[in-house]
């Protein structure tokens, strides 16, 4: 596989998951557009190009207890073709499992809080593991007909 690091917007809201084995996981979109002048010197966006990108474990839940939709993140990890069978015929994306996902510090401050040793997760961060709104846990929704052990659909 191949290591890429890309910077983008996250599209939606992290999903926190947990798998068949039981490991915390996070899935989200990341979206980029290049940039480039016209003949009259004015810039214009490209088209979007997106990325499904997965991580594990802690990273997987420091990103649902920090980060959210509209926020640029730079992303470093391992990128491959993922393909399944659909109603349409064979399906392939590139798919992106993240080694670290950190938030990209060139429009945005952030505030960094250390979780104490043994504790993974924003703490009391709204949304995020252990702080869930409403006293829910987003690492334990019940069976996942998603996870990865089963096959029958893509990893997003």
């Amino acid at each position: 596989m191949a290591q890429i690091s890309i910077t983008g917007t996250l599209g939606k809201d992290p999903e926190g998951k947990t798998s068949n084995a039981g490991k915390p996981f996070a899935r989200f979109s990341l979206a980029w557009s290049e940039s480039s002048k016209d003949q009259n010197g004015q810039w214009m966006d490209g088209p979007t190009q997106w990325v499904q990108v997965t991580c594990f474990g802690r990273v997987a839940q420091n990103l649902v207890a920090s980060l959210h939709k509209g926020d640029r993140v730079n992303v470093t990890g391992r990128i491959k073709p993922e393909s399944w069978s659909s109603q349409q015929g064979e399906q392939t994306v590139l798919a992106l499992t993240a080694d670290t996902v950190s938030p990209d510090l060139t429009f945005a401050s952030v505030q960094v809080q250390k979780n104490p040793k043994g504790q993974q997760g924003g703490g009391q961060q709204q949304g995020g593991f252990g702080g869930q709104q409403g006293g829910g846990d987003p690492w334990n929704s019940g069976p996942n007909p998603n996870a990865f052990d089963d096959g029958s659909t893509p990893p997003f």
